[in-house]
């Protein structure tokens, strides 16, 4: 599978992984997300609705998908954001996946920002469109 296809499909499973906490915790994003942990509303971490696992930390979260993929988001002003590292460690703990290095994320990144599929919020810092 090309390093552009690889990316697409992992970006589904995040859009797919943000879909199942927000439904969970009845929010809309990570900064809603953490504020019920934190006001004792909600666990820190557990099993979303759909099965998948959840672990809400610092200003955002992780969730676990079957394949033991990682999907790690925080919460910006903007959205839920994610780096080329998060992407990476998804790489590495997804069962589906090969691993990719962190340049050819990056490069694949931009390619998909030029194209409108994510916003660069900030340096290597991105949105799913």
């Amino acid at each position: 599978m090309s390093t552009g296809n690889q990316l697409t499909e992992a970006l589904n499973d995040f859009r797919n992984a943000k879909r199942a906490i927000e439904e969970t915790f009845g929010a809309s994003g990570a900064p809603e997300i953490v504020s019920a942990v934190l006001s004792h509303r909600l666990p820190r971490s557990g099993t979303c609705s759909n099965g998948f696992e959840y672990s809400v930390h610092g200003i955002g979260y992780t969730v676990t998908l079957p394949d033991g993929g990682e999907v790690h988001l925080d919460g910006s002003r903007q959205g839920d954001c994610f780096t080329p590292y998060d992407l990476e460690l998804y790489f590495e703990t997804s069962s589906k996946f090969e691993e990719m290095d962190v340049e050819d994320i990056e490069r694949e990144c931009s390619l998909m920002t030029r194209k409108g599929v994510l916003h660069e919020i900030r340096t290597r810092v991105y949105l799913l469109a």
